[in-house]
């Protein structure tokens, strides 16, 4: 009779191979995967309102971070707007009359020279708040 000594207890061989049958091994193997489903089912409960909350807290952020982005590129086309506007009011003819500018018109068409008028013709002078008709009575020129 053969004996081994496990776990500090002999056992013949026959109680050996007893112990480790195929039945005995596919017991103990199901009998892990239950504890295994069982502990991870109660990890799960343990913790699904902590997940849920922190699932809505990403949610949130991801949604914050969105809004901030939609946020900063109109800031963006904004100020870029902004300064279209600014560029659009310096060049306005409006604006320039405004600000003392006047533009004079022969036969509608835009005085640029002394040379585009004769003595004794007739202009028309737009200014802010209205047209003047004139009569040319004398030229002088820059270049005396």
């Amino acid at each position: 009779m053969v004996t081994h000594r496990l776990s500090g207890c002999l056992d013949t061989q026959a109680t050996f191979r007893q112990r480790f049958t195929r039945d005995r091994f596919l017991f103990v193997v199901n009998h892990g995967r239950r504890v295994v489903t069982k502990s991870r089912d109660s990890l799960r409960r343990c913790y699904a309102g902590v997940i849920t909350v922190e699932k809505f807290r990403l949610g949130s952020r991801r949604e914050r971070f969105r809004r901030e982005r939609v946020l900063s590129r109109v800031v963006v086309a904004r100020n870029s707007l902004s300064e279209k506007m600014a560029t659009l009011k310096a060049s306005d003819p409006q604006t320039a009359l405004q600000r003392g500018f006047a533009l004079v018109y022969r036969d509608d068409v835009l005085v640029q020279s002394i040379g585009a008028v004769r003595e004794h013709g007739r202009i028309r002078v737009h200014l802010a708040d209205g047209v003047l008709v004139s009569e040319i009575t004398a030229k002088e020129s820059n270049h005396e």
